[in-house]
């Protein structure tokens, strides 16, 4: 049998509870609003990379192009097939 303020006290632990869920999913809600922050993340993940050119993006999407199951070849509206 529930003693008394049992109640309350499982009313107060839930209320706590909720409240701790609502706080930790505003923190990871402000994480991807913050561009300095992002900015910072894509610095340090390229950092020491080096940098983008014609050759490197043409040898990335050869390789992304032989995955299993990855799509061969994009759609290319501006291209001609002398149909009319």
């Amino acid at each position: 049998m529930p003693k008394p303020g049992d109640h309350e006290q499982e009313r107060r632990r839930k209320h706590e509870r909720e409240r701790q869920r609502h706080e930790h999913e505003h923190e990871l809600e402000k994480i991807g609003d913050d561009p300095k922050r992002h900015t910072e993340i894509i610095a340090r993940r390229w950092s020491g990379s080096p940098p983008p050119t014609f050759d490197r993006y043409a040898k990335a999407l050869k390789q992304w192009r032989a995955l299993p199951g990855a799509v061969k070849r994009s759609a290319d509206t501006t291209k001609d097939d002398g149909k009319q």
